[in-house]
């Protein structure tokens, strides 16, 4: 009568195992997605952010100045300020899935960026003083 129980027993608990390991797997597969979403996410918060924050500065007159507050994700490999003419644009480059992604965001103002590239920026919130100069914006990172 023992030997019958634990028999049954163990085949419960096998059939158990058979229903939920697809299960838990399927869970970790989706919050391994849902991590990499919030990431990019992020990347296009901090973009948008600093993009936007420029051109506001840019469009209140010479010596308006701020300092943003933007959280650069984990995934960020470098962030890149750009010239073209009359203009500019802010590039993100992000690890997505294996592979280097770049998102941009053009601004209506030039910019003279201290540093222009920042490599292998650390996670965590980095502030910069953004300062109309007239003829251009100034972007430093303070930290």
């Amino acid at each position: 009568m023992k030997g019958q129980v634990s028999t049954e027993l163990i085949i419960i608990i096998g059939v158990i195992l058979v229903l939920f390991i697809p299960v838990l797997i399927t869970i970790y597969l989706k919050a391994t997605e849902a991590n990499e979403q919030i990431a990019s996410f992020q990347s296009d918060i901090a973009l948008s952010r600093l993009a936007n924050t420029v051109n506001s500065i840019g469009q209140l007159g010479e010596d308006a100045y701020t300092i943003a507050e933007v959280h650069i994700p984990a995934e960020a490999e470098k962030i890149e300020f750009n010239n073209f003419g009359e203009g500019g644009e802010i590039v993100i480059q992000v690890q997505r899935e294996g592979s280097i992604s770049e998102l941009v965001e053009v601004v209506k103002f030039p910019m003279a960026a201290s540093p222009e590239v920042i490599d292998n920026p650390h996670e965590g919130i980095h502030r910069f003083r953004i300062t109309n100069q007239g003829e251009q914006v100034a972007v430093e990172l303070l930290s």
